[in-house]
């Protein structure tokens, strides 16, 4: 659409691709409206000027095309808003914005995400996903007094309120964040950021902070925030939260439902604040009435540690507002249902051995996600461990595998040609990275694992992800996490100039689990038998099985045939046809179990598995 002036009330739309789009639209509004099963982006707004949705429920979005959200600013836009509405039930974001093509602050401007309820996200499909996730510099920002909850990633980064790629300048206050997979409030790069007065609940961390490529002196303000941990959650994450003079963090409160001895990083709390942060924080219960049935709402225990930290109570109601008594707008949000998690199909040996020397049509080379953000990763002639090829990498890249390992053997191995200038980064579940740079292996906080040769292949290799190998040498990985349960994917990424990788192994065997809960895997020989368990026919969920229990009856009305025949009768009679009926649903039975069997085993081996063995 392209109008001025224009406002969308009261409408429905469902079963459709896209929902509505806004293109060079200024001063217009989507009111009060419902968006069910859209294909991909329910409402997509470019070149819009004062133009946003208030008080719409949307749901089951972007469930088909996963790169789609419920609401997308994309382009340059100025003075917009979404206010008071429901988001759930989608595959990625809820709401996006600010994601151009180039840095430039003037691009996306004054954007305010008010009273929103986002909840139900990700469903564990997909990766790098927030209940509100912008980038690329806008500024004038506010995300106030909004609920996200239930965000669920495939493998990494699912965040309450995400600000990507040198998001700068933005006001978060007055939120609630629970139950996401990884960060509430996740930042990478950018300054100049705001967080006050929003409580913090069972994230795998409170704030997570990325490099700060854009300011030397001041770059986050974290106070009267509420932390409140469960089972191997944590405060902060960030390796560049060093530098008293460039970041603000005090009178904060922090809790945990496990112990009060948890990490600042890798500080206790008095390290932490003779670094000059938290200094006025407290640790201490916040006296919500039932956390654990995730009800915030405080109590009369409440209001003196509160009163510590300078914490202001906010309302706990969010989203869509009945505009009258016979609206029952907030009763039609609340009446969704959700579908479970995606259960992961079983999984094969995940083996590779790839040493370049094929091109790049090996299963390796197809399967890997390479991350270039502009960059070169290619295979070469210039260096080589063994053989004439190498995989060069130049600039800020990425290699990720999907590993999934949480039991049975696991080990990584490669070998790599570092230079003066080498910056990397090791991530292989080991709760915190492994850095390679400056002749040294190490942990955050420059604590040294190994030293390696500049300009010599170094070989690095991990063994269940608890030890490494530098160059024949083993080292135990003391940092690992207690509470490790799995290695989700492995990640290697060249922060600049260049490397060469070669000579990649990889071997991961973890046990294989069924396609669904509680299926019975069903052999092909016992489908065949025709004595199974009627139960286990229900389960492969083909009726015609059932015929097998009846191939005693079937055998008797043939027998009965036979009899008649031999009496003189010519050709064949009623018994004798239902027989051969009987007699041909059975084989159809068995040939299609077969088929339904192989096929299964088939696509598991495809899809699930790097490769089968490279040499």
């Amino acid at each position: 659409m392209n109008f001025d002036h224009l406002r969308i009330y009261n409408c429905v739309f469902r079963h459709c691709q896209s929902g509505v789009y806004f293109q060079a639209s200024n001063n217009s509004i989507i009111d009060h409206c419902l968006f069910e099963d859209i294909g991909e982006t329910a409402a997509g707004f470019g070149g819009c000027l004062y133009t946003g949705i208030n008080n719409s429920i949307f749901n089951s979005c972007h469930r088909v095309s996963h790169d789609g959200q419920a609401i997308n600013y994309w382009a340059e836009n100025d003075y917009t808003f979404v206010t008071n509405c429901d988001i759930s039930n989608g595959a990625s974001s809820g709401i996006q914005f600010g994601h151009n093509n180039e840095y430039d602050v003037d691009k996306v401007r004054h954007t305010l995400v008010q009273n929103n309820h986002i909840h139900h996200l990700g469903f564990k499909k997909v990766d790098d996903i927030a209940g509100v996730f912008f980038g690329r510099h806008p500024k004038g920002v506010i995300l106030g007094h909004n609920c996200v909850h239930d965000v669920r990633t495939h493998n990494y980064c699912g965040n309450g309120l995400y600000a990507d790629t040198g998001s700068s300048g933005a006001i978060w206050s007055n939120n609630l964040i629970y139950d996401v997979d990884n960060n509430a409030l996740n930042l990478n790069y950018g300054m100049n950021h705001i967080m006050v007065n929003n409580i913090l609940a069972f994230a795998e961390f409170g704030i997570s902070y990325g490099e700060n490529a854009h300011s030397e002196t001041w770059t986050i303000n974290a106070s009267r925030n509420i932390f409140y941990m469960g089972k191997g959650n944590k405060t902060y994450l960030g390796n560049y939260l060093n530098g008293r003079d460039t970041n603000y963090l005090d009178n904060n409160l922090f809790y945990s439902t496990e112990t009060n001895d948890f990490k600042f990083l890798d500080k206790n709390f008095t390290e932490w604040k003779e670094k000059g942060f938290d200094v006025n924080s407290e640790i201490g219960n916040p006296h919500f009435v039932n956390p654990e049935q995730r009800n915030f709402a405080f109590t009369d225990d409440s209001k003196e540690i509160l009163d510590k930290i300078g914490f202001e109570q906010f309302n706990l109601t969010f989203g869509v507002i009945d505009v009258d008594a016979n609206d029952h707008w907030r009763e039609k949000a609340a009446s969704y249902t959700y579908p479970p998690n995606l259960v992961q199909y079983p999984r094969v040996p995940f083996i590779v051995d790839e040493s370049f020397e094929r091109g790049d049509q090996t299963n390796f080379m197809k399967r890997a996600i390479f991350y270039t953000n502009g960059n070169t990763m290619a295979i070469s002639d210039e260096k080589a461990h063994i053989g004439t090829h190498s995989h060069k990498w130049v600039g800020d890249v990425t290699l990720s595998l999907p590993c999934k390992f949480k039991e049975g053997h696991g080990e990584i191995e490669f070998y790599f040609l570092p230079n003066e200038n080498c910056d990397t980064i090791l991530d292989f579940g080991v709760e915190s990275w492994v850095f390679i740079k400056n002749g040294q292996i190490s942990y955050p906080y420059g604590t040294k694992i190994a030293e390696y040769t500049v300009n010599q292949w170094t070989q690095i290799k991990f063994e269940k992800f608890f030890n490494l190998t530098v160059n024949g040498i083993k080292y135990n990985l003391s940092y690992v996490n207690s509470n490790y349960e799995e290695l989700e994917y492995a990640r290697i990424s060249s922060v600049k100039d260049t490397i060469y990788m070669d000579d990649i192994h990889i071997f991961i065997d973890t046990p294989d689990h069924p396609f669904f809960e509680n299926e019975k895997l069903i052999l092909i020989n016992q489908i065949s038998g025709g004595n199974d368990d009627d139960n286990d026919h229900k389960n492969d969920g083909d009726d015609n099985d059932h015929k097998n229990d009846n191939d005693d009856n079937d055998g008797d009305k043939n027998d009965k045939d036979n009899a008649d025949n031999s009496e003189g009768k010519s050709g064949l009679g009623a018994g004798g046809i239902v027989g051969i009926v009987f007699a041909a649903l059975i084989v159809t039975s068995i040939v299609i179990v077969i088929t339904i069997v192989y096929i299964r085993k088939h696509r598991s081996d495809d899809e699930e598995t790097v490769g089968i063995q490279l040499v």
